[in-house]
């Protein structure tokens, strides 16, 4: 039982320690936030971690390796030797030109056939020897990957992915960051609604206490009292409603910043800082607006079209080959280090000549071996369909990409020159309205005081100029919320709301 009521009393008291503390933030805070912890910013990093990787691995296959390899071999076919053992160890390197290269140095441990052939006067059959030689190889493309051209199309790729997604990196960096700042004012501009709110709160319970004075004194009735606590019961719910939706856009922010998760947040900037936010963002619409083409020059999206064009060519580049024949051309060169079987290279009794010797012999009396291996291999599938279809894929793929960026061009642009305007407009006049509001809203408490009007007329006057404080306050949500979109594509406006 005890231990129930320890664990009741834990669940219980996690809430207040978990938020126990406010933290205050402004923009700065929050962009140095971005990338610390983010898990939507190391996915950032990450999708431009592998092309990285993509290009960083197509260039390891030019890396300088070393080889060593151990081979044995039996037979009881008469013309072979009935046991041979090789061992080497070498390098070897390909070249972005279409060339490999390899030599290696191989020991080579043989028990010779009945039927080989003598060396000189020398009968060898049975004979077991040991010696060393060198070998050497080159392999040469002669036609799909001639002079590396194909290596070259798919490493020209892989590096307009990779500029690509440089300046993709950079554009989501904006946009993580663009993202931030909406959720940010959104909570400022939520945190004025709160305050209209609260003052309606405390505007109620001064006229419900004054009412109630009233009633004492035989100068109200029962009515009006009843009508001001209604009002007041009713601006008490919209406020926790506000408080409810602030804690969503709290909780929103806190999803993409887990650093904020322990807190409370408060945010620094109040609504003096939305009206400032809405002059400049007016004032860079004006701006916007003024152009009669689109402005390329303000963002990256033109240089990631170009990228996408360019990686497309070299995609088409490589394709083109992938129906062809492979032909190529090999060439092995092999140093022997005998002319006659002698002393130093028979074993005898399972003794095996010293190794020392046996290199020093191999380059004092040189035999060589050449030889050359041209092959051919020619596909008989439909390749020729496939690469049509792989090469129409690829053109798709780059349409799509560019009808979605020219879209967001268009749209942006447009929208901020048609739309901005009418929002400016409704702000202006919103504010006249307000101003207008509050002159009717002093009289209409005048006249209450007085008993000159009813209590409904009274809530009626204050309800409108609180929709109209609330209606102001969505129009210039909505016009920062715009520039802030717009700014995620012309990511280099000249605006001294676009921030990095």
């Amino acid at each position: 039982m005890n231990k129930k009521i320890f664990l009741t009393g834990l669940v219980l008291s996690i809430p207040s320690q978990l938020f126990a503390a406010t933290i205050e933030v402004d923009e700065n805070k929050l962009r140095s936030m971005t990338k610390k912890g983010s898990l939507h910013y190391d996915k950032i990093i990450l999708s431009h971690s592998k092309a990285e990787a993509g290009i960083a691995q197509f260039n390891d296959q030019y890396a300088f390796g070393i080889k060593s390899e151990t081979k044995y071999m039996e037979s009881d076919e008469p013309r072979e030797s009935p046991w041979i053992k090789t061992q080497s160890i070498g390098f070897g390197k390909k070249t972005a030109w279409g060339v490999e290269g390899s030599m290696a140095y191989v020991f080579r441990h043989e028990k010779l056939g009945n039927l080989f052939p003598a060396l000189g006067e020398q009968n060898v059959a049975g004979k077991q020897v040991m010696f060393p030689f060198v070998l050497m190889r080159l392999k040469f493309d002669l036609w799909k990957n001639l002079l590396g051209s194909l290596d070259r199309s798919k490493e020209k790729n892989l590096q307009a992915m990779l500029s690509q997604s440089k300046i993709n990196k950079s554009l989501k960096e904006k946009g993580y960051h663009i993202f931030v700042r909406t959720i940010y004012w959104r909570l400022v501009i939520h945190d004025e609604r709160v305050r209209l709110h609260s003052q309606v709160v405390k505007l109620a319970k001064r006229t419900l206490k004054t009412m109630r004075a009233r009633l004492r004194d035989n100068v109200a009735d029962k009515s009006a009292v009843a009508g001001m606590t209604a009002n007041l019961s009713q601006a008490e719910a919209s406020l926790r409603t506000m408080k409810f939706q602030r804690n969503l856009i709290e909780r929103q922010l806190k999803l993409y910043l887990p650093a904020l998760l322990p807190y409370t947040i408060k945010v620094k900037d109040t609504y003096p800082g939305v009206v400032t936010a809405v002059k400049e963002n007016i004032k860079c619409a004006d701006m916007i607006g003024s152009k009669k083409s689109i402005p390329y020059s303000y963002t990256q999206y033109d240089d990631l079209m170009r990228e996408i064009d360019n990686a497309l060519y070299w995609k088409e580049k490589e394709l083109d080959s992938y129906s062809e024949p492979t032909l190529s051309f090999s060439l092995t060169g092999r140093s022997f280090g005998f002319d006659k079987l002698t002393e130093d290279f028979i074993v005898k009794d399972g003794e095996e000549p010293e190794i020392e010797s046996l290199i020093e012999k191999s380059f004092n009396d040189k035999q060589k071996a050449i030889n050359g291996v041209l092959t051919l291999s020619y596909p008989l599938g439909q390749l020729d369909k496939t690469e049509k279809k792989l090469i129409s894929n690829a053109k798709i793929a780059n349409n799509i990409k560019r009808s979605e960026i020219t879209a967001r061009f268009l749209s942006a642009h447009s929208n901020v020159q048609k739309s901005i305007p009418y929002l400016k407009e409704a702000i202006s006049m919103s504010h006249q309205s307000i101003r207008d509001l509050k002159g009717a809203f002093k009289l209409t408490q005048r006249k209450l005081n007085q008993g000159r009007i009813s209590v409904f007329d009274y809530t009626r006057s204050q309800r409108n100029l609180l929709n109209a404080q609330i209606q102001v306050l969505g129009l210039e949500e909505k016009l920062i919320m715009e520039m802030l979109e717009y700014f995620t594509v012309y990511d280099q406006a000249p605006c001294s709301f676009n921030r990095n």
